[in-house]
């Protein structure tokens, strides 16, 4: 990578790296709570319910400066591959990662097809595709000796009602399901 070219990603992030330590900071002040707009001096003997409002706005607040401090530890990693000549070069084959996505990711440290099998051996995946992969999971008896009905065939008796003329939205048939 040429030297303008680290320049502009090095700006990048030094001007990223600042917009997330402002964040933080604003989500640490909208954290704390003022109870002298209250009646009450303390709210600790509460039921949550009735501060639901609060507790879901710190709750969020918490995950969000959580996502933050995340971001912020990758602009770090990203400012000192700039320093150590590592920038822009995939941690998985080696090879450089294309522009376009640098200029997408600036802190990417893979390349597309690395980081789709990091996500894979890591399992960074949202922990929502555990329960649908394989599709029917633990009802899916196709590969036993077993004849009970079973969740695929759940699912073939409802998509009957559900078919469209449109292939492309039916996600069941062009995936999953072998067409007879």
């Amino acid at each position: 990578m040429e030297n303008r070219d680290l320049d502009y990603f090095r700006q990048k992030l030094l001007d990223d790296k600042r917009a997330q330590l402002r964040q933080i900071e604003d989500f640490d002040e909208m954290n704390k709570i003022d109870y002298a707009d209250g009646k009450e001096l303390s709210m600790i003997d509460n039921h949550p319910a009735e501060i639901a409002s609060e507790t879901y706005e710190i709750s969020k607040n918490m995950a969000l400066k959580q996502e933050q401090v995340m971001h912020l530890k990758e602009i770090d990693e990203a400012l000192q591959n700039i320093d150590t000549g590592q920038y822009g070069v995939c941690k998985g084959c080696g090879k450089d990662i294309p522009m376009e996505r640098m200029r997408l990711m600036p802190t990417a440290i893979r390349c597309v097809d690395c980081q789709k099998d990091n996500e894979i051996i890591t399992g960074s995946r949202p922990i929502e595709e555990r329960s649908l992969y394989p599709p029917f999971g633990r009802t899916n008896l196709d590969e036993t000796d077993d004849v009970a009905y079973d969740g695929e065939d759940t699912w073939q008796d409802v998509a009957r009602y559900n078919k469209t003329e449109n292939k492309a939205l039916d996600w069941y048939d062009n995936n999953w399901y072998d067409n007879e």
